[in-house]
């Protein structure tokens, strides 16, 4: 597919011979995603991209993961930015990383907030790595400025976002990236999209700030001309993974488990008075 962009050809891709690192080299812990998600995220945080799946394959658990692994600050992204300043020759002179600034949008309602914390719970989250909702009930810009400085992961509206960043209460310099939900619903006329826009322009000078975007809507991406396109365009990504249910690690996870799927059939009997619609139905259609 051509690019509408004046930047290089989007990569449609998910690596099929792509080898995870060592055990210990992994980014989230063993068990806590199936093995297609696990691939999907260590390819996303490697390079950012728009992530579509098929309905119903998990997206919101790959969010979750995310959104755990950067806001662990013993065993996630704190750690391995620790890790990598000890192997720098000045490593006693550095300052050890605060912890970064992530910022999720596209979670529409209350119904998705609670679910997220739902599933982070069930993986045994401690409160304190828990995200921060901010609604319109989050108190004054003010309030919100001195959570900004304390760092961590944020979900939050991109309407309250938009006037926080134009009025400096966040500025592009202090978030780390972006992580978007239901990025079908990304237009360049989108608050979304003028949120991103601002952050990538605003951050250049400074280095590169990630976006990562997920989708389980594919059959949103095929409405219009060049909507995954336009999409990309208005997210500022290159790449996109696409994760269907015939792609060869999701067709394994879900033919070869070791669980197969249990069905129970249950009977459940007619009322007399329903029999008895039942023979006049009948007799209807016989006499007919």
């Amino acid at each position: 597919m051509a690019s509408a962009t004046n930047t290089a050809a989007i990569d449609l891709t998910f690596n099929d011979d792509y080898e995870s690192d060592d055990e210990e080299n992994r980014l989230i812990p063993p068990g806590l995603l199936p093995s297609f998600l696990s691939e999907a995220f260590e390819q996303l945080y490697d390079e950012d991209g728009l992530c579509v799946f098929g309905k119903g394959l998990g997206s919101f658990l790959l969010l979750a993961a995310f959104v755990r692994f950067y806001a662990d600050t013993k065993e996630g992204y704190v750690s391995i930015q620790q890790e990598e300043q000890q192997k720098q020759p000045a490593a006693a002179t550095i300052r050890p990383p605060k912890p970064p600034l992530v910022l999720v949008l596209g979670l529409h309602n209350e119904g998705e907030r609670q679910a997220l914390q739902a599933i982070l719970t069930s993986w045994g989250c401690p409160p304190e790595f828990m995200p921060t909702m901010i609604t319109n009930e989050a108190g004054q810009s003010k309030d919100r400025t001195a959570l900004y400085e304390r760092g961590g992961v944020f979900c939050i509206t991109s309407r309250i976002l938009i006037v926080d960043i134009l009025s400096n209460v966040v500025t592009s310099q202090q978030i780390t990236g972006l992580l978007v939900y239901h990025a079908h619903q990304v237009t360049e006329q989108s608050t979304e999209a003028f949120i991103i826009r601002i952050f990538q322009s605003q951050k250049q000078p400074y280095g590169s700030g990630f976006v990562k975007a997920f989708c389980e809507h594919p059959d949103a991406l095929l409405q219009g001309f060049a909507k995954i396109d336009k999409v990309m365009k208005a997210l500022h990504v290159r790449k996109l993974y696409l994760m269907p249910r015939f792609h060869h690690a999701v067709r394994q996870e879900l033919e070869e488990t070791t669980h197969p799927p249990i069905v129970t059939e249950l009977h459940q009997s007619l009322t007399p008075r329903q029999g008895a619609v039942q023979h006049a139905v009948a007799a209807a259609v016989q006499a007919c």
